[in-house]
């Protein structure tokens, strides 16, 4: 297992949302996402476990979703995305239409995870500091540590960034989990080879 110190550092393969460059706000996030997938507010709000008032306020620019909320709608986003950039993209997307209930989210009480936990996981998993996840995500150092020791749940395009971030470095340990386990077969499997010979 790689040390602290030498783990690379991920953080700048990591493409985020960034709002300001893009012309992007979260009523067209919203928007976006429902009307690509072809979902009534009811239904988004009911798949984000939320009142249909709350994701109403979303698509209004009245409210920004905060924690899993913004985990989630991140997850659905990227769903959206994977849509437009596949090769039969018409087809692709008409299959694709009403399909909500095929987007595992977070389920934070039934996976026991909790905010920090997540972001310390995905922070050490990355080898890198408070400081570099908190630049990142574009917010103090002491913000990043609030949401690290449980005091605070990041939200809006923080958070949605932070889910990004989270997929990146879980997707990155399974491929470590991987190549450790095929390191640790290696020499069983010499092993036996030697012992039918």
């Amino acid at each position: 297992m790689l040390r602290k110190k030498d783990k690379p550092k991920k953080l700048d393969a990591i493409k985020l949302f960034e709002p300001e460059k893009e012309d992007l706000d979260f009523p067209s996030l919203c928007r976006f996402i429902r009307k690509t997938l072809g979902v009534t507010q009811e239904e988004m709000a009911q798949k984000l476990s939320i009142a249909k008032i709350s994701y109403s306020f979303w698509e209004q620019g009245r409210s920004v979703p905060k924690g899993w909320q913004a985990f989630n709608l991140a997850l659905i986003y990227l769903h959206c995305k994977d849509l437009f950039t596949e090769s039969n993209q018409n087809q692709q997307i008409e299959q694709n239409l009403r399909s909500l209930g095929a987007i595992k989210l977070f389920e934070p009480e039934k996976e026991n995870l909790d905010f920090a936990s997540l972001c310390k996981f995905t922070r050490r998993t990355l080898g890198v500091t408070q400081e570099e996840m908190a630049q990142k995500l574009a917010t103090t150092a002491k913000t990043y540590e609030c949401w690290e020791y449980g005091k605070r749940v990041p939200k809006g395009w923080q958070a949605l960034n932070l889910a990004l971030i989270y997929l990146y470095a879980k997707e990155q340990a399974n491929k470590e989990n991987l190549a450790n386990q095929e390191n640790d077969q290696t020499p069983l499997l010499k092993e036996q080879n030697n012992s039918q010979i």
